[in-house]
């Protein structure tokens, strides 16, 4: 940025008075010598007084230069914003950007001064935000540097450069047209992101300047700089026209009590930190946001996207839970979510691109449930279908191997004569039992085992199935030995291909309760060391469908099916 030349604040009005007055008194000394006012205009007459209101508060303003503009007509807040950084850029390098709900702390103009300067130049880098999410602290306190890098966008104080602004596409079709292709992971800053896109793609969301800035840091792989120490709270989740709901439950207090200036601890190289990313994005599971976001019925339309929900998965009263917890969150957020999102929305939940070599993140594959975040997954359901129409007689019995929220059962039941199920998940188990038992008449018995030894006699079930579990057992050879120890006819396996998207560089799966993915050549060399009687089958196709089957991998396959016969 130009030497001496000051760092504007654009700041964005509307109707709040008593929001704005609440912004500038935090404002008012932090030395800021330019603030440009974008205040939009009326949307009705009601408006009209409180709007009077608010600007006589700007014209008050005394402690810095103020250029003013004033919108005869209601524009709305994207384009509002769109339309006045477009002007700021014209004059500025950089600018910070506050709305009218936002109140920073002392040491926020300065911190992103600092910021501005120190990565003006890593085009990786797409902005700063003020914004600090109550996440743990666990691994932050030993984090050496005042800021962290996040794949997400924050508008809760933030700030950008002219040629990241330039930058940017504000055509919402076209961006999520691009996203689709490259099948880009929707979710490395949060698992709401692919929600608000899916709403943003039929039209149920508006206003969505912000998603729009995303969705280019999603296509280009930039970051936003986040903070340490959190430096804004925002005062408008309990009044005004953006804003709905009782307000966050949590405090974002102002944690910083030394004045952050330019011998903060800022890296040259800022890198991504895997494990701060974690901790950062295990504040958003939909257990932990129950305990910190509170419920909303408000109907009114808004704006903001600042807390999300982690992640993915919907079935019948789960889907319910799901759609509470999202709708609970996005309102903290101060937007509204109208409808769920069919369960098709692709959902990964790791950094596509690793950044730094840090310590992976340690899971243990028995504390995975899928009741946690429950969802019917479109390609498991191609699967069980398969097995449905091609394999399953009247008189079979079949036996799902590792049943989860059990809807595969039911899928199976409409041909078999009889279907029971099992898993080492004994939520699963509980969950399927009270679902389907004594309401499924096909259905006789789902159960717990310890994910090796079947509680059943050779030969016991004509078809057995066995959808998204093999990537989850350690010792695969026993586990394919005994399900095709328990079947008379076939077993059918359900696994996801090994993608370059979805892989680590180190051949890892970026999902990290899967142990290990397979390419085709090398699942088949596996299976047919247990049977020569191999039906290889592939699911071609995006994550959320329309999906083909093929004999033959393609560059689209997405899950490997092979059917192994005993005839």
């Amino acid at each position: 940025m130009a030497k001496n030349k000051p760092v504007p604040v654009a700041l964005f009005v509307f109707n709040r008075h008593k929001q704005l007055q609440q912004t500038l008194d935090c404002l008012k000394n932090s030395g800021i010598e330019l603030i440009y006012v974008f205040a939009d205009g009326p949307r009705s007459n009601a408006d009209t007084d409180s709007i009077k209101e608010v600007r006589s508060i700007i014209d008050g303003i005394t402690w810095a230069k103020v250029v003013k503009y004033y919108s005869p007509k209601n524009k709305g807040l994207s384009t509002s914003i769109r339309d006045g950084l477009t002007l700021v850029f014209n004059s500025h390098e950089t600018a910070i950007v506050i709305e009218d709900d936002v109140c920073v702390a002392p040491e926020f103009y300065d911190y992103m001064k600092t910021c501005l300067t120190a990565y003006r130049s890593n085009p990786e880098i797409a902005g700063i935000t003020g914004l600090r999410y109550p996440f743990s602290r666990k691994n932050l306190d030993k984090y050496p540097y005042d800021a962290f890098l996040t794949p997400r966008f924050s508008s809760w104080g933030w700030a950008t450069w002219k040629d990241r602004w330039q930058a940017q596409s504000f055509d919402d079709p076209a961006l999520i047209k691009e996203l689709t292709k490259k099948r880009v992971d929707l979710s490395k800053g949060g698992a709401d992101i692919p929600y608000a896109i899916h709403e943003l793609s039929d039209g149920r969301l508006k206003g969505s300047w912000d998603i729009s800035f995303l969705m280019n840091m999603l296509l280009n792989e930039q970051y936003f700089v986040w903070p340490k120490y959190n430096l804004v709270v925002n005062t408008g989740l309990t009044e005004g026209t953006h804003a709905s709901g009782e307000g966050p439950t949590w405090n974002l207090k102002w944690e910083d009590k030394r004045k952050v200036t330019a011998t903060s601890k800022l890296p040259k190289t800022l890198k991504l930190n895997h494990l701060l990313l974690a901790d950062f994005l295990d504040f958003f599971l939909p257990e932990n946001l129950e305990q910190k976001v509170p419920h909303n019925n408000s109907s009114g339309n808004t704006n903001k996207r600042e807390s999300s929900v982690r992640y993915n998965k919907t079935y019948k009263r789960g889907k319910t839970v799901l759609k509470k917890t999202i709708q609970k969150a996005v309102n903290t957020a101060g937007y509204k979510l109208t409808k769920l999102p069919p369960p098709s929305v692709p959902i990964q939940s790791t950094p596509s691109k690793p950044v730094e070599k840090t310590k992976p993140i340690k899971v243990d594959p028995k504390d995975y449930s899928t009741t946690d975040e429950p969802m019917e997954v479109p390609c498991q359901k191609v699967v069980y279908y398969y097995a449905l129409n091609n394999l399953i007689k009247p008189s079979d019995s079949v036996l799902d191997v590792g049943l989860g929220l059990g809807y595969g059962m039911a899928i199976l039941s409409v041909n078999a004569s009889t279907v029971e199920g099992v898993d080492v998940d004994k939520k699963a188990v509980a969950y399927a039992s009270k679902e389907y038992l004594g309401n499924n008449p096909k259905i006789k018995k789902v159960s717990a085992y310890d994910g090796y030894n079947l509680p059943y006699a050779d030969n016991s079930f004509d078809v057995v199935t066995c959808v998204d579990v093999l990537e989850h057992v350690e010792d695969y050879d026993r586990f394919i030995k005994e399900l095709l120890r328990v079947s008379k006819k076939f077993v059918v396996f359900g696994t996801p291909n090994q993608r370059p998207e979805y892989t680590n560089p180190d051949g890892t799966p970026k999902n990290h309760w899967h142990l290990r993915e397979w390419k085709h050549v090398e699942l088949d060399k596996i299976i047919t060391a247990h049977t020569k009687k191999v039906d290889w089958n592939f699911i071609n196709g995006p994550f959320d469908g329309p999906f083909k089957i093929s004999k033959a991998p393609t560059k689209d396959t997405l899950v490997l099916m092979p059917v192994l016969s005993k005839r």
